[in-house]
């Protein structure tokens, strides 16, 4: 069953891609690239020269042909790998492991625990209150971030060196009106990501007491 669900979920995600990139026209296409990158308008002329529309097609074609090879091979070798079964129980392993110890703490200690991310949760809310855009926050948004997904991964016209997080940023900032919101927000939230992990470290080997402090 478990197998089953894995399978469908994989073949969705495949299926919804390849609509995405079928659906979009020629024309879309290009405008899309056109605005992103932000060519001029000669640029963009040259662009459709090297791109035409039997090569976007093209290209159309062999995604999905090599998209569904990746899934049949997948397939075929299910049974003498079971990769995708075996990644997935990994992960499972994994997330039991790490949950495991904040389900053994004593609820005195789950209570500190609590009291003590509130505490960060308000300082970090104090400090993004009173914080200022860095020169290198906003040189990756204008640049990078806010011109989508492909120029966040791929454009390297000037120094790109936190790719990871100008793509999540380049994802989220539709959700916020304030842009300043929206840049920093990744960093917030990797904050608490690193504090969680760093806590479980200690947790694993000290006492409560010197992972809490």
């Amino acid at each position: 069953m478990k197998s089953t669900f894995i399978w469908i979920f994989l073949l969705i995600i495949v299926f919804v891609i390849n609509a995405i990139f079928w659906l979009y026209s020629y024309e879309n296409t290009i405008n899309y690239l056109w605005v992103t990158l932000t060519l001029k308008e000669s640029q963009k002329v040259k662009l459709k020269e090297l791109l035409t529309a039997e090569k976007l097609i093209l290209l159309k074609v062999l995604f999905s042909v090599f998209s569904g090879i990746f899934i049949l091979l997948l397939f075929v070798f299910r049974k003498k790998y079971n990769l995708v079964r075996q990644a997935f129980d990994k992960i499972i392993v994994y997330a039991h492991q790490f949950s495991k110890a904040f389900k053994n703490l004593s609820k005195k200690q789950k209570v500190w625990l609590v009291v003590y991310f509130f505490v960060l949760i308000c300082w970090q809310s104090i400090k993004l209150n009173n914080s200022i855009l860095h020169i290198d926050e906003a040189f990756s948004f204008v640049h990078f971030a806010h011109k989508g997904f492909w120029v966040s991964v791929l454009y390297y016209p000037n120094p790109n060196n936190h790719i990871f997080y100008n793509v999540l940023v380049s994802q989220v900032h539709y959700l916020f009106a304030s842009k300043f919101l929206a840049i920093k927000i990744i960093s917030v939230m990797a904050f608490f990501i690193t504090n969680i992990l760093f806590f479980r470290y200690l947790l694993s080997r000290y006492s409560f007491i010197w992972a809490l402090g």
